[in-house]
């Protein structure tokens, strides 16, 4: 166990423990003879870091890190799940989720209120009214920040 001290906030900082992997990949090298693999689970060192209480005795707190101490497991491949293409009993069709992000009115409430569902070139759905207020007044999408004019807008039909 090491206790090193964090210059830039005074406090002490104990390493609970290092678990070793392959070595570090400099990221800021632009030579291409390595690569990080970021779909393995065991990739680089894990250090564990714990704030040092200045108050709770070294011996107390050696104590408690042996009993809070526990094996590390090794992350294997994802266990295979079986998903349905059938919906689960009482689940909600995908209609029911769409919604103007503006006014968070559902599609019922947009069709109830006589307003249409519309969808920007950039597929981003909103209800008539909010999207044609907000091309007007800002002249792009709320959701991507992407340049619209008016004619980049149109029904959906569902």
């Amino acid at each position: 166990m090491e206790v090193r001290q964090d210059k830039s906030t005074e406090t002490d900082i104990e390493v609970m423990g290092v678990v070793p992997g392959p070595g570090c990949i400099d990221l800021t090298s632009e030579v291409d003879e390595e690569f990080v693999d970021l779909t393995s689970l065991n990739d680089s060192t894990v250090v564990v870091l714990a704030m040092v209480d200045p108050y709770i005795p070294r011996q107390t707190r050696m104590e408690h890190d042996k009993a809070m101490r526990c094996e590390i497991p090794r992350l294997g491949e994802l266990p295979e799940t079986n998903i349905s293409a059938q919906p689960l009993d009482g689940a909600a069709s995908p209609q029911h989720h769409i919604m103007c992000p503006i006014c968070l009115d559902h599609i019922e409430e947009i069709r109830r209120s006589r307003r249409r569902l519309m969808s920007t070139v950039c597929g981003h759905l909103f209800c008539s009214e909010c999207i044609i207020d907000i091309i007007r007044t800002h002249k792009k999408c709320p959701t991507c920040r992407k340049r619209l004019t008016q004619s980049q807008v149109h029904p959906v039909y569902l």
